[in-house]
């Protein structure tokens, strides 16, 4: 929806299906959702060219399974969602021009599918997760030609299914090799095409 500025929607505390939010080319923030405590299904907010900050969602503790955060070419940073403990399936954080750091995820301690981070031009470093211990699937870090370091995958203590480092043209090879052997994973470790 192109003409949609604002989400009156205060009252709402309960989504039993998914939300999306996706394709508000005038959509700059999330108030309006501050009462939202829970969502049953996916959560998806993407396209979202002006929308800046994701504050509203303070809310939420769970995401029960999918949580995208896509091609919001504005979004600086994932405050808003600081209050998350874990996200049931994959969590997906790709193709924010903006985005700076991870420190929004700061709560999150299980991801019960994949995780992935992938073309976030100016994401330097992954610090900020703190509290993740458990990917249950595959962690892929890819084209995100601002990345130097991902030491803050270390955190992680449970085993992954699989990890995949690549194509980060200022991520040192030698560094991302490093990390990769300081994780448990159990199939497949790809790591290649970094600087």
């Amino acid at each position: 929806n192109p003409q949609l500025s604002a989400l009156r929607l205060d009252s709402l505390a309960e989504v039993g299906a998914d939300l999306s939010l996706t394709r508000n080319g005038s959509l700059v923030s999330l108030a309006g959702l501050d009462s939202l405590m829970s969502v049953g299904g996916d959560i998806r907010i993407s396209e979202n060219n002006v929308l800046t900050s994701l504050s509203a969602l303070g809310g939420l503790i769970v995401a029960p399974e999918d949580l995208s955060v896509q091609d919001n070419v504005a979004l600086t940073s994932l405050d808003g969602l600081q209050n998350l403990s874990s996200v049931g399936r994959d969590l997906d954080v790709s193709g924010n021009a903006a985005l700076v750091d991870l420190s929004g995820l700061s709560s999150v301690a299980r991801v019960g599918g994949d995780m992935r981070f992938m073309s976030n031009p100016l994401l330097e470093h992954l610090d900020g997760m703190d509290m993740l211990a458990e990917v249950v699937s595959t962690l892929t870090v890819s084209s995100s030609e601002s990345l130097t370091r991902v030491d803050g995958l270390l955190s992680i203590t449970a085993s992954l299914e699989g990890l995949r480092v690549h194509s980060n043209s200022a991520l040192c090879q030698s560094h991302a090799e490093s990390i990769a052997e300081q994780l448990n994973v159990q199939l497949e470790v790809s790591v290649y095409d970094n600087l």
